[in-house]
C-alpha cells in the first residue's frame, strides 16, 4: 500500500532532478575543461554554492553549522564526498574516461552492500537486481575500454566507496539537520579544501570561461539541493539507483551540445537503466 505523502516518489524525484542539474553542470565542466584546471573547477563549484547557501540560511533566519551533536555527521558527508570527487578527477586525469565514469557510477552498489551490513540483514536480492542491471546498463552507455593502468583504475573504485559512504552520511545527516545547512557545510568544506590547489594553478578566466564557471556552480548547487532533499526522503539504500539516470541525461546532452549520436549500445543501455529504475519503484510501491 502507497503512503498518502508518497515521499519515496518525493525522493525519487528529486533524485532525478538532481541526475539531470549534474549532468547539466558536466556539460559546464566540459566547455571550460580546455583551458581551466579541474581543481580551480572544484573550487568555483563549490564557492559559487557556499554562497548561495550561505544568503538562503542567512534570509532564512536557520543555522549554518547545524547543532553540535549533529557536527560529526555534516563533518563525514563532506569529507568523504569531497575526497570522493578529488579521486573521481584523478582517475580522470590518468585514465581513459569512460573508464573512470563506469568505475565511479559503481556506488549505488557499494550503497546497497553497506547498508545490509550496517543493518545486519542479508541483501535484498530484488533490490540487488536492479541495481546490477542499471549498472551494466550504464556500461552499454559509457562503454569502457578497460585499457587503463592499474593504480588510477583502483582511486576511480576508492571515489565509488567514498561517494557512497558519503551518501550514506547524507541520508543519516537528513535526520537532523534541514537541506541548506548540509550544503552550505558540504561547500564551505570544499572551498577550503581547494582554495591552496587554486592558488598554486591558478589560471585567469575569460568572460566565457567566467560564466561557464558560474554555471558549474549553479548547477552544482541545485544538483546537491535535490540530491539533499531525495535522501531527505528516503534512505540511500532504497534510492541510489535512481543516480544512473544521469547517464540517460549525459547522452541527450551529449547530442544537444557535442553532435554525439546515441548508438545501438547506448540506447540498450538506456532502456535497461529505465527498465530496472521502474522496476524497482514497483518493488517499493508494492512494499509500501
Amino acid at each position: 500500500m502507497v503512503n498518502k505523502d508518497n515521499t519515496t516518489g518525493k525522493a525519487i524525484f528529486f533524485i532525478i532532478l538532481s541526475s539531470f542539474w549534474f549532468s547539466v553542470m558536466q556539460v559546464c565542466v566540459k566547455f571550460s575543461g580546455k583551458n581551466i584546471p579541474l581543481m580551480e573547477q572544484i573550487f568555483f563549484r563549490n564557492l559559487i554554492t557556499f554562497f548561495i547557501t550561505f544568503f538562503v540560511i542567512f534570509k532564512r533566519k536557520e543555522s549554518f553549522f547545524g547543532k553540535r551533536e549533529n557536527r560529526k555527521y555534516l563533518f563525514l558527508r563532506a569529507f568523504f564526498g569531497y575526497t570522493g570527487v578529488c579521486c573521481f578527477f584523478y582517475a580522470t586525469n590518468h585514465m581513459t574516461l569512460s573508464d573512470a565514469s563506469i568505475l565511479q557510477k559503481s556506488s549505488p552498489i557499494y550503497i546497497t552492500i553497506f547498508s545490509a551490513i550496517l543493518a545486519r540483514k542479508a541483501l535484498d536480492r530484488n533490490k540487488t537486481l536492479c541495481v546490477i542491471i542499471a549498472f551494466i546498463g550504464a556500461m552499454f552507455v559509457v562503454r569502457p575500454k578497460f585499457d587503463s593502468q592499474t593504480f588510477p583504475s583502483l582511486i576511480a573504485m576508492l571515489s565509488a566507496i567514498l561517494t557512497a559512504i558519503s551518501h550514506m552520511a547524507l541520508s543519516y545527516a537528513n535526520k537532523f539537520e534541514k537541506p541548506y545547512t548540509i550544503v552550505f557545510f558540504f561547500s564551505l568544506f570544499s572551498t577550503i579544501c581547494s582554495f591552496p590547489f587554486v592558488v598554486m594553478n591558478f589560471v585567469m578566466p575569460n568572460i566565457y570561461e567566467i560564466l561557464l564557471l558560474i554555471g558549474i556552480g549553479v548547477f552544482a548547487g541545485l544538483g546537491q539541493t535535490c540530491l539533499t532533499m531525495g535522501y531527505r526522503y528516503s534512505p540511500a539504500s532504497k534510492v541510489s539507483i535512481y543516480t544512473y539516470t544521469s547517464v540517460i541525461f549525459a547522452a541527450i546532452l551529449s547530442i544537444i551540445f557535442f553532435n554525439q549520436n546515441i548508438g545501438l549500445y547506448s540506447f540498450i543501455g538506456i532502456v535497461l537503466v529505465f527498465t530496472s529504475s521502474y522496476y524497482d519503484y514497483r518493488l517499493v510501491q508494492k512494499h509500501e
